[in-house]
């Protein structure tokens, strides 16, 4: 299973990378560094770096992606391919935006209003509080099965 990050500068898609590693340990699966691709964010060029990055090795079966933008496009490359390993990709986001629903994408949701509310109070206490130790918040994510991720259910239209 492989991974298409976001730039992995930014603290967000490296919370998100070391998950998916967290993930693989938590079910005794081998953490491959040769099946983690950074991606930018924009669907384009991080479909091309995980097509580039996969066009002299062995085509993964499945993808997590850290965001729904990056899934979408590599959903796109996978279910328009005349390789039929290519096109029976599993593809799997993040974010729920609303296209995932029509093409079929299988993602995370999380309540954005919530994770908002709670990181600017979060923020605030900080301010207040002057912490010295970073603080750890867990904030809920739903896994919505769509298609994409080999399952049944909707049909996937790109």
């Amino acid at each position: 299973m492989a991974n298409l990050t976001g730039p992995l500068k930014w603290e967000s898609a490296r919370e998100r990378l070391r998950g998916y590693k967290t993930a693989l340990r938590d079910y005794s699966l081998r953490v491959d560094p040769q099946l983690i691709v950074e991606g930018t964010w924009g669907i384009h060029p991080s479909t091309a770096n995980f097509v580039e990055h996969f066009r002299d090795i062995e085509w993964p079966e499945a993808a997590v992606v850290a965001n729904d933008d990056m899934a979408l496009g590599l959903l796109r490359y996978t279910v328009t391919h005349r390789d039929k390993r290519i096109r029976s990709t599993a593809v799997v986001g993040f974010d729920d935006v609303e296209p995932a629903m029509f093409t079929g994408l299988t993602t995370l949701r999380g309540p954005i209003e919530e994770w908002g509310r709670r990181l600017a109070t979060l923020l605030l206490e900080v301010i207040e509080e002057k912490p010295q130790r970073p603080r750890i918040v867990h904030l809920p994510v739903q896994l919505v099965i769509r298609t994409s991720c080999g399952c049944a259910g909707s049909l996937r239209v790109m």
